[in-house]
């Protein structure tokens, strides 16, 4: 039987033959010629003043963090949503702020809400860090009000599981970071992005800059020419996985299906059970079993027994379908997808 897994990184196109060139050129180094192009191509979707291509998300954040500091301000208390990423929390930890977590906004969508982040703002408020949660966007007038009504905290916003359908991105925010790791709607094997409306890095980095920081952030050219070919093959890759949410929605209610660019195909198991074993029924049929994820994300409200957080400490359970090439690939031989 066929089992798809719940997260597959694929090559696109001409990759293999592309990276092939580079190997036989026997050149492993940094391209400043690709990185320019990069940014020009990210620019196409985000609004920030600046965009570094940098080795991993979790790594864009620690020095956006770390320029944070470089205020030496008192303040030291960041609010992050309760659903999120372990690195998320732990990079807040590790830079000696701390994690304020704020519930969802009921027990069936992820995001956050205003009201909920206000609630946890206090005097030692420093940041607030907007979370994109599978490619479910936080509305945009959620964070310009947050911008508007407190204009020294610090705006992060984090697409690392939310980057590939929308454009203009990141107008009221000072900072924003991106991932492009294995598991991510687009996927350089590793990688992210840094997005800040500050220019934050000096290049002599033997010299202290007061204002600036001072860190190598490159990566390999084999990471910068399979994000750039990625990003060229965008539009491919949404149709991709428009065509598998389409297939998914005849058998499955899906987390807010209006949207086409679910980073997962989420679907609650309080509604959806019997659906979910008709669609693995279904597949069984053809030799195709999935690798279904429950509770993909950590929940902070859970792990750190916070029960006050309401919605998210009596988060439903939901399981998370694999949106990936291999299954459209197996959907598509079967005929089981239209071309």
């Amino acid at each position: 039987m066929n089992f798809v897994p719940h997260s597959y990184p694929f090559f696109i196109g001409n990759e293999k033959e592309i990276l092939f060139q580079y190997l036989e050129k026997e050149y492993i180094g940094y391209s400043d010629k690709l990185n320019e192009k990069i940014k020009d191509s990210l620019s196409d979707f985000f609004k920030y003043e600046h965009i570094f291509f940098t080795p991993s998300a979790s790594l864009s954040l620690l020095l956006i963090l770390k320029m944070i500091k470089k205020i030496k301000s008192t303040k030291n208390e960041i609010i992050i949503s309760s659903i999120n990423c372990w690195s998320v929390y732990n990079t807040i930890k590790s830079e000696t702020f701390f994690p304020i977590i704020a519930d969802v906004r009921d027990v069936m969508d992820f995001r956050s809400s205003y009201e909920n982040i206000v609630n946890k703002i206090t005097k030692n408020t420093i940041a607030i860090i907007i979370t994109h949660m599978f490619g479910v966007f936080v509305e945009e007038k959620i964070i310009k009000k947050l911008k508007q009504n407190y204009p020294d905290l610090i705006i992060i916003e984090d697409f690392s599981t939310s980057f590939m359908g929308q454009n203009d991105l990141g107008n009221y925010s000072d900072f924003g970071i991106v991932s492009f790791g294995s598991t991510k709607p687009i996927s350089a094997g590793c990688g992210g992005a840094l997005l800040s409306n500050y220019d934050m890095f000096d290049e002599h980095y033997d010299d202290y800059i007061k204002t600036k920081l001072t860190f190598n952030v490159k990566t390999s050219i084999f990471e910068q020419l399979l994000l750039l070919n990625q990003l060229k093959n965008l539009d491919l890759i949404k149709e991709m996985r428009k065509k598998l949410l389409y297939f998914y929605k005849n058998f499955v209610n899906i987390y807010n299906p209006l949207n086409l660019d679910l980073f997962r195909i989420i679907i609650f198991k309080t509604r959806n059970k019997k659906e979910l074993k008709d669609l693995e029924n279904f597949l069984s049929t053809y030799d195709i079993k999935l690798d279904k994820r429950e509770s993909v994300q950590p929940n902070f409200s859970k792990k750190l027994k916070y029960r006050n957080l309401f919605n998210s400490f009596n988060f439903k359970e939901y399981y998370s379908l694999p949106n990936n090439f291999l299954l459209f690939k197996l959907l598509k031989e079967k005929g089981l997808i239209d071309e």
